[in-house]
């Protein structure tokens, strides 16, 4: 089967050569696959490539630069669609690539947190960021930068199971009952490795509820709570992991905001909880569909043959001077108690972890 392939391709790039008929790909996808050099941005040298696979050099596809496009469209996709011959088309990017575009994270120091099915945690650097330790992704970006990015594997998994085990209630009555429980639940910690876990490297972890007390499992809104609160905690361990080689070239850059983006942003208590664990300011961005959002802008920067990175941070600030308090801020609170009682809560998180799991 291998001798018979002409050409590997990720989805988007496949979508592309429908498209377009050029067979393509750009860097923020391709340092996905092992086969990139994310410093120099080039495929790996041949000899490399083909002690790996013999005739792999040859199967990979050219790589564009960020602000080219691909080619125009197909005649017969024009005529299929209703459009018009020649329509550009831009080439896309890699999931988190592509949010960080949507919500203008194309300068240094500019943080996103993806609250979905995993929780991802990505910054644009000028630098590339290589990990020894590969508790940072060294991936690129849309605009010719670094996007080191961290993931968890559990995050919304965790607030789901809770939501369905309670499902006359709904996810807006959850979380207000989720509100009235104190910060760090009693001494409930919700483990949320129930897919196993890739930060850490536990890939046979399970879910655990540890420190359940009589009736705990009567009041859903603590349950709902601790899994708010170990889906942060494993954000937050993670990052810990990742700043430790700081200073050389492996540490996850530092950063004062955090946008949020993600089925989890539209909770305002998990925002609030993010904005308290990390110490950092919390801005839920107003648009749910980052990554589309990002697939458009590179799109128009490309029709106008723009710089991508220039042209997304001056039309996402010229959109935010008419769009005040679409977005929600979230600033940590001068709570002592609260700090004391998650600090405690997430050091249960990492030790129940470690004695469970490590």
């Amino acid at each position: 089967m291998y001798a018979k392939t002409e050409t590997f391709l990720l989805p988007k790039d496949y979508l592309n050569l429908y498209l377009t008929g050029r067979r393509c790909t750009e860097c923020s996808d391709a340092s996905g696959t092992g086969l990139l050099d994310v410093v120099a941005q080039q495929w790996l040298p041949r000899e490399q490539l083909e002690r790996f696979l013999p005739g792999l050099a040859a199967k990979l596809p050219e790589l564009v630069g960020p602000d080219e496009a691909v080619g125009c469209l197909r005649e017969e996709a024009a005529r299929e669609w209703g459009l018009e011959p020649g329509v550009l088309v831009a080439p896309g990017g890699g999931d988190n690539a592509m949010a960080a575009l949507g919500v203008g994270a194309v300068r240094e120091g500019d943080a996103v947190v993806s609250l979905g099915t995993s929780g991802t945690l990505f910054c644009f650097s000028g630098r590339p960021v290589l990990d020894p330790s590969g508790a940072v992704c060294a991936f690129c970006d849309c605009t010719g930068g670094w996007l080191p990015l961290m993931c968890t594997m559990n995050c919304t998994g965790a607030t789901e199971e809770v939501r369905r085990l309670f499902p006359e209630l709904g996810l807006e009555r959850l979380t207000s009952l989720a509100r009235e429980e104190e910060p760090g639940c009693c001494g409930v910690n919700f483990l949320p490795y129930l897919g196993g876990e890739r930060t850490p490297d536990w890939p046979h972890a399970s879910g655990a509820l540890v420190g359940l007390r009589p009736g705990s499992l009567q009041r859903p809104g603590l349950l709902f709570r601790a899994a708010l609160e170990g889906a942060t905690f494993s954000l937050k361990n993670a990052l810990a992991e990742g700043m430790k080689g700081r200073g050389g070239s492996g540490g996850f850059p530092a950063f004062s905001e955090l946008r949020v983006v993600g089925g989890g942003a539209q909770n305002a208590l998990w925002c609030e909880i993010l904005a308290q664990v990390l110490g950092v300011k919390v801005v839920a961005v107003y648009e749910p569909e980052a990554a589309a959002r990002g697939g458009a802008l590179q799109a128009m920067a490309v029709h106008l043959c723009a710089p991508v990175g220039e042209f997304v941070a001056e039309r996402l600030r010229q959109q935010a001077k008419g769009e005040q308090g679409v977005s929600r801020v979230f600033l940590p609170q001068d709570d002592t108690k609260a700090d004391e009682l998650y600090a405690q809560a997430f050091l249960r998180h990492q030790q129940l972890g470690k004695r469970l799991f490590a």
